[in-house]
């Protein structure tokens, strides 16, 4: 197992791994992806609401994450718990002006919201490769087989 504060990443007995996110309580995501990046979910909030995609631009931008209107479904989706934990969300990094980060998510954006509006210090995605991005001290990445 591998703790952080705020999260812990580990192998169920299936040998899927398992990212258990402490926030207002503990939130159970999976995948069995070869790469994530963890970013520190204050930096990624800031950063998100930057997108120039329409959807996601009004759907980073609510104010109260709660009033996402798929909220309730994550919600009964992260009740699951550690038997049956979500789909860890992909995401996309663009680096615009040569240094500012903008993280577009390929899906689980309410997942996204609901673990800000839970307070996670850590939101976990899965991508595709790793980047050298600025701002090294919010994020970091983790292989699959380092678990």
């Amino acid at each position: 197992m591998k703790k952080i504060d705020g999260l812990n990443i580990y192998r169920n007995a299936n040998g899927r791994i398992i990212f258990e996110l402490i926030g207002n309580k503990k939130y159970y995501m999976s995948s069995c992806e070869k790469l994530f990046i963890i970013i520190e979910a204050t930096y990624f909030d800031r950063q998100w609401k930057k997108t120039n995609f329409k959807i996601q631009k009004i759907v980073a931008n609510i104010k109260d994450k709660k009033d996402d209107c798929k909220y309730q479904d994550a919600k009964e989706g992260f009740a699951h718990g550690e038997n049956n934990p979500v789909p860890v969300v992909n995401i996309d990094i663009k680096i615009e002006n040569n240094n500012d980060i903008i993280p577009t998510l390929c899906n689980g954006l309410t997942r996204t919201n609901f673990l800000l509006a839970n307070n996670v210090k850590y939101l976990v995605f899965s991508i595709s490769k790793k980047l050298l991005l600025d701002d090294a001290d919010s994020y970091f990445f983790i292989k699959n087989d380092e678990i």
